[in-house]
């Protein structure tokens, strides 16, 4: 009977343009793994999702039905092993909206899914998982095959173990489309990007990441590394930065090599003469004041940042000239650390500001550095005002 149903299934398909809808499929019932050769569309959704809480939180969009696009939807039952269903490694090869959310005991999608790394993927959202570690896994720092060389999108919302998203040094056409990557809730992960991977993300325009609490920073070096700073990292395409609800967070990247003992610290600070660390040399404790966007760090055609519950103390370093003449909002919420929010040098590299927005700062008293006085004199503060 299954083959009845999947015969007449395909002879309908092929005579609307090659075109499958199924919906609540039974794995033992469908498809086979040579289906999909004959497929230009298929919309195929095994197992039970929670449609309205998806779409309430406006990241994922269902594809219409009519629409031609090659999407697959799982969401597997305990006991139902992913990698003895070949017809699903079949269809990893050409999907191009891909939807996950159980996969049990699946730890990492790119190696136990995919190796030949999504070849046609554009958007993939992972939901309410409990297993998976890693998007790629770092066994392999160095991957000759190119990993998600068409993706657009990337979304993770409750991924409890999720703690690399890649740790991998990939060739130049992995993410070279990447254009959004949202983040929420999940609570092991300590970083986004490590910082080879940066160049790689030349088309990358939106970062939000929301309520996880273990993320550090956005860029992290890598693990070899033993020099104090790296070089300078750039997100050409960024318009949009969002981070709320991070507890732990320090900075979009930490150009200092934190060493292992105070005495090592003292050296390190005078060897650097950076004035944004503030050590308590003889309690032993590190207090890292460290600037959200440093020296090291450019993001040319940022328009929207948005900051709402991180202990950060500065926005940008005073010590450096930072371009964010595109820069149109800027909304503060909940920052307890922040004493300012800008030095005055600032102010003329946010020509094109429109709109500010500060809210729930505790101790924060000035919206200017208070040391700047000069800049009053100087009328800069009224012109700024005025625009």
């Amino acid at each position: 009977m299954h083959d009845i149903v999947r015969d007449v299934a395909l002879s309908i398909s092929s005579k609307e343009k090659d075109v499958l809808y199924m919906k609540n499929a039974i794995l033992d019932e469908w498809p086979h793994e040579n289906d999909f050769e004959r497929l230009n569309s298929y919309k195929i959704v095994i197992g039970e999702f929670n449609w309205f809480n998806m779409l309430k939180v406006e990241e994922f969009k269902i594809p219409d039905k009519y629409e031609e696009v090659k999407f697959l939807a799982l969401n597997l039952k305990r006991g139902i092993d992913i990698h003895f269903e070949k017809w699903a490694k079949m269809s990893f090869k050409s999907v191009e909206y891909l939807l996950l959310g159980e996969l049990n005991d699946v730890q990492d999608i790119f190696y136990e899914l995919n190796v030949e790394g999504f070849p046609n993927l554009k958007h993939l959202s992972i939901v309410n998982n409990f297993d998976i570690n890693y998007i790629i896994n770092p066994r392999e720092r160095f991957h000759s095959l190119s990993a998600f060389p068409k993706l657009e999108s990337i979304w993770l919302y409750k991924l409890d173990k999720l703690e690399i998203i890649c740790y991998n040094q990939l060739v130049e056409t992995s993410f070279c489309n990447l254009k959004v990557i949202k983040i929420k809730t999940c609570m092991k992960l300590v970083n986004l990007f490590v910082f080879s991977m940066v160049r790689l993300l030349t088309a990358l325009e939106t970062i939000e990441v929301c309520d996880c609490d273990s993320l550090k920073e956005i860029v992290s070096k890598e693990r070899k590394t033993h020099t104090i700073s790296d070089g300078n990292i750039e997100f050409p395409q960024l318009r949009l930065l969002t981070l709320k609800y991070l507890p732990t967070f320090i900075c979009l990247y930490n150009v200092d090599k934190i060493p292992g003992s105070a005495h090592s610290l003292q050296d390190q600070v005078f060897q650097q003469r950076n004035k944004d660390i503030v050590v308590d040399v003889e309690d032993m404790v590190t207090n890292y004041c460290l600037p959200l966007f440093n020296e090291k760090v450019s993001t040319p055609k940022l328009e929207w940042l948005e900051l709402s519950s991180i202990n950060i103390h500065k926005i940008w370093s005073d010590q450096c000239n930072h371009c964010f003449q595109n820069l149109l909002t800027l909304n503060v919420t909940d920052c307890g650390n922040l004493k300012y929010l800008l030095s005055f040098s600032m102010v003329g590299s946010l020509v094109n500001l429109q709109s500010l927005f500060v809210s729930e700062c505790e101790t924060m008293e000035d919206i200017f550095r208070p040391e700047d006085e000069e800049f009053h004199s100087e009328g800069k503060l009224e012109k700024w005002l005025n625009v």
